[in-house]
């Protein structure tokens, strides 16, 4: 087009679409401009030239940007100590990430700005919708990394605790360590209230050291702490309580592993004790009525189309809502 062309445009139409066309028109032509190496760098100058007098370096910084945000999933994923397939991970992340990444320079590239087009007869209303809907694709590429760290976290902790022999082999890890800390706080409190009592001698650092602390730790046990040097006492309360959830944790998976799948009826209804998914279920014959939908959810059910069933959490408290509280199992 000549520049007779854009003049003619920029008098008789206005200003707004102008600038669109104009955006449009020169990021397809690529006027004079050097270009960076990105796949998406044209896309994200055409993204922010209805909003920056400089778009080709708005759109370097999120092209460098973007690759920054690959570059650090990728070294915390190769830290990783896990058997799964690492290069599968990131190339289905990078995939993700690269398609919110272009679905946000897409939306983007429909917002104008005033300064950049000038005010005449500007379509505010729109514009305003334009603009949220890419705020809200940028919030969903910034979720992109957090959700895929989350799924491999997750994924990561059930191949350890089926290396470590399932729940129990990893509660009882636990509680191992948990009893050798708690004695190892006693046998410092011991050595450091030897005379004399509650100051450093090279005697007692040497202890304290062969014992297994740290030098840090060793240094920092004899600052007096709310007056007194040492362990205080509420690590050693605090130690002992979780010694002792850990005991009733690896109780409970005792049982739940000794458990049994048990199923009875009752007016109809199925009242399955799943051993195997530790889910409560409640299998019915069709959909059950709206009041007695609303009272499983007031009582903690949920409706699980994988099972097929109305479920929660086998603990003691559903066996006790599913014999005194449900209305419709009452006999």
């Amino acid at each position: 087009m000549s520049v007779l062309g854009v003049r003619y445009l920029t008098l008789y139409l206005e200003p707004w679409r102008v600038q669109g066309f104009c955006i449009w028109f020169g990021t397809y032509f690529n006027f004079e401009r050097a270009e960076m190496e990105h796949k998406y760098y044209n896309l994200g100058v055409q993204a922010f030239s209805g909003t920056s007098f400089s778009p080709e370096k708005r759109a370097e910084s999120r092209c460098r940007d973007h690759d920054e945000e690959i570059r650090e999933f990728t070294e915390w994923l190769n830290d990783l100590d896990t058997d799964m397939d690492k290069e599968a991970e990131l190339e289905r992340y990078t995939a993700n990430i690269d398609k919110a990444f272009s679905a946000y320079l897409g939306a983007h590239s429909r917002v104008m700005s005033t300064m950049i087009t000038g005010p005449a007869n500007f379509p505010t209303g729109t514009n305003r919708k334009r603009g949220d809907t890419a705020d809200r694709r940028m919030g969903e590429y910034l979720e992109c990394t957090q959700k895929a760290k989350q799924s491999i976290n997750k994924r990561v902790n059930k191949e350890r605790i089926e290396k470590a022999g399932g729940e129990i082999g990893v509660a009882r890890t636990k509680l191992e360590k948990l009893k050798k800390w708690h004695e190892l706080m006693k046998t410092a409190n011991k050595i450091i209230r030897m005379k004399p009592k509650g100051e450093s001698t090279k005697e007692k650092v040497k202890l304290l050291m062969d014992a297994g602390l740290s030098d840090a730790l060793v240094l920092k046990l004899f600052v007096p702490d709310f007056g007194s040097t040492g362990f205080q006492g509420f690590y050693l309360t605090n130690s002992n309580a979780t010694i002792k959830r850990t005991a009733q944790r690896i109780r409970e998976l005792e049982r739940k592993e000794e458990a049994e799948t048990t199923e009875r009826e009752i007016n109809g209804i199925k009242i399955i004790e799943n051993a195997e998914a530790d889910r409560m279920q409640l299998v019915f014959d069709g959909k059950p009525a709206d009041e007695i939908r609303q009272e499983l959810k007031h009582n903690g059910f949920r409706w699980s189309p994988r099972a097929g069933a109305w479920q929660r959490k086998l603990t003691n408290n559903a066996r006790y809502t599913v014999k005194k509280q449900l209305s419709f199992l009452q006999q």
